[in-house]
């Protein structure tokens, strides 16, 4: 029987008080030490094994820290967007995915 070694937890992981193996940090939270895993805020995006919270990226909304979404034509997403803003009368989005709409006067 070979005796039990003590290894480091990997990145991207979190080890609770006598754990076996590794657990892969779940998306929607972050491990940025190995010890315990954090949720992530509203407007934030952590994806299965993130060691830190990112903002929603410009272009994308997240409804909720484990879920992103490419924002829609006809709209804009600004970093850090839950959801998607529509382009209003007098505006346009330049491409999608947008992060601004642009006012057209006298649109």
């Amino acid at each position: 029987m070979e005796p039990n070694i003590a290894t480091l937890c990997p990145s991207g992981s979190y080890c609770p008080p006598r754990s076996s193996v590794p657990l892969s940090c779940p998306a929607g939270f972050y491990c940025e030490d190995t010890t315990a895993r954090v949720p992530c805020s509203i407007g934030q995006y952590c994806d299965l094994k993130s060691v830190a919270p990112l903002n929603c990226p410009i272009g994308f909304n997240c409804p909720s820290p484990d879920t992103k979404i490419r924002c829609s034509q006809g709209s804009y997403c600004p970093q850090g967007s839950i959801q998607e803003l529509q382009c209003t009368t007098g505006h346009y989005c330049t491409k999608n995915p947008s992060s601004i709409a642009i006012y057209e006067p006298g649109g």
